[in-house]
């Protein structure tokens, strides 16, 4: 169900034999994993996977304040999906898990892109960047703890 992957700030795109994609959707992959590949950059590879995904979503030109089919029907069933289940990436959640995190990761970046801005969380790239401990460094860049913002997410979440 991946189309393409950044790995360490190298992306890779299989084009296949069946010929290219169209371009819009070239492009749109390219933005996705671009972003996955500047992050990494930023944070010297120490950004949390749910904020890596939902950001390549928001570059990507997704819409982040509707949910998903997908995610409404995981919270239907599940409720939201622990932040600590989604550090390391996706890949091994299975596909209707995977699709509500990379859903819940776009509705949590797009709450903090639309309270915090953009410079707290190039502030925050930067505090990974020089080594402090994550926890520590979101609740420097974003003036709270994490488990606030999960707390005041599941909230969110739980009112869709």
């Amino acid at each position: 169900w991946t189309n393409a992957v950044s790995y360490q700030g190298s992306i890779y795109v299989p084009l296949g034999a069946g010929g290219l994609a169209p371009r819009s959707k070239i492009l749109t992959l390219l933005r996705h994993e671009y972003m996955h590949a500047a992050v990494y950059a930023l944070s010297d590879g120490r950004c949390p996977g749910w904020i890596d995904e939902g950001l390549a979503q928001w570059f990507e030109g997704r819409p982040g304040t509707r949910v998903s089919a997908a995610l409404r029907r995981w919270l239907r069933n599940n409720g939201p999906i622990p932040l600590s289940e989604l550090q390391h990436g996706f890949i091994n959640l299975g596909e209707e898990k995977a699709k509500a995190a990379y859903a819940q990761s776009l509705f949590a970046v797009t709450d903090i892109m639309q309270t915090y801005g953009a410079a707290s969380l190039r502030r925050y790239f930067a505090r990974l960047s020089a080594g402090e401990w994550p926890p520590a460094a979101f609740s420097s860049s974003f003036g709270l703890s994490l488990r606030a913002f999960e707390q005041r997410l599941r909230i969110k979440l739980g009112k869709v």
